[in-house]
């Protein structure tokens, strides 16, 4: 259905030939058409967003609700005229108040249908993704914000020999970061979990006691430890440069190394400097030796750190859990034990 206007021009074209100095020496006629004029101003403005802002929708309405009304008019109309889509005229008359009325009455009852339209399309296209009809969302409310840090020692799971032997052992931090979660009272946020050592890899995998001696076997079939190694899986002919303790802590290469407890040595060596911050007087021979005794032959746990995992893990939390899949667990693997380790747990998130 179309709405037009018929202008001044064509009212007096039809009706009887008026020249311009005719019509505008009549003061009643020249009001007429500014008066005229104005309401039709007032229609374009009411109208002609809502049309202009619904006609991209309307055309994704169906085929059967056609008629979808433009207001066309210039700006100093004498009458109306209404026609449906078959170009018939239905209202013919006066650009009076009557007419104006249904003019409205015809545009809000066509937009509502198209809006109608709009919504049935909506809801037709969710049911065939399998949506309700009008869906819920859990959306969290997220209260105040929360931060903090946890040291947690985490002591070995060998019971019967605690002694370091530089064996894999894999310890499940899971309950621990549960207890954590729930005594924070954070709900929702990220929790981040690091390994405070240079021997051990943090994990996310399954706990089970064959899946553990597999884990270990396999690893130290890939680096074995040092033949000079407490190891049981130490093998013959494997060395590492890290285990030349008594070259140890001043750097000296082998072809320095004058077998006098290294007289030449950098006594200014990175490590030397690290043992000196740590109250190790390495300056001192008893003090020098008594590290040294300490000192494991580890450089295979150090390169099974490397290539094991991570140092960290970042788990989501959600409504108070975190979350991980029906078989995981987040494991540390401490590949120089056993040992009483220690990991770095941050909760970050809201209450």
């Amino acid at each position: 259905m179309t709405v037009a206007t018929k202008s001044h021009h064509n009212y007096c074209r039809d009706r009887r030939p008026l020249r311009k100095y005719q019509l505008l020496s009549s003061p009643a006629l020249a009001l007429q058409i500014v008066l005229s004029s104005l309401s039709t101003i007032g229609v374009v403005f009411l109208f002609m967003n809502t049309i202009v802002f619904n006609s991209e929708n309307s055309d994704r309405c169906n085929s059967h609700h056609q008629g979808y009304y433009h207001f066309a008019s210039s700006f100093s109309p004498l009458s109306v005229t209404v026609r449906d889509n078959d170009n018939k005229i239905i209202r013919n008359g006066n650009l009076n108040n009557n007419n104006l009325n249904y003019i409205y009455h015809v545009i809000s009852t066509k937009l509502t249908a198209i809006n109608d339209v709009q919504l049935q399309q909506q809801q037709q296209q969710k049911k065939k993704r399998g949506e309700k009809k009008n869906p819920t969302k859990s959306i969290p409310i997220l209260g105040a914000p929360i931060c903090m840090y946890h040291q947690v020692e985490i002591p070995t799971s060998e019971k019967n020999n605690p002694v370091p032997r530089q064996e894999i052992f894999v310890e499940d931090l899971t309950s621990i970061l549960n207890t954590l979660v729930e005594e924070s009272g954070m709900k929702h946020g990220l929790l981040t979990v690091i390994s405070r050592h240079t021997t051990t890899s943090l994990t996310i995998n399954e706990l089970e006691s064959r899946l553990t001696h597999d884990i270990a076997k396999t690893l130290l079939d890939l680096i074995p430890p040092d033949e000079r190694s407490m190891s049981p899986a130490s093998r013959k002919g494997v060395t590492y440069q890290h285990n030349d303790i008594h070259l140890r802590p001043f750097g000296v290469d082998d072809d320095d190394d004058d077998g006098n407890n290294n007289i030449n040595s950098n006594k200014d060596s990175e490590e030397a400097q690290r043992c000196r911050e740590n109250n190790w007087d390495v300056d001192d021979p008893v003090q020098l030796q008594a590290w040294r005794d300490q000192e494991p032959i580890n450089s295979h746990s150090h390169l099974l750190s490397i290539m094991a995992g991570s140092s960290s893990e970042s788990i989501p939390v959600y409504n108070s859990q975190m979350v991980l899949g029906t078989w995981q667990s987040v494991l540390l693997l401490d590949f120089d034990g056993p040992r009483t380790r220690t990991v770095g747990v941050q909760l970050m998130g809201y209450l």
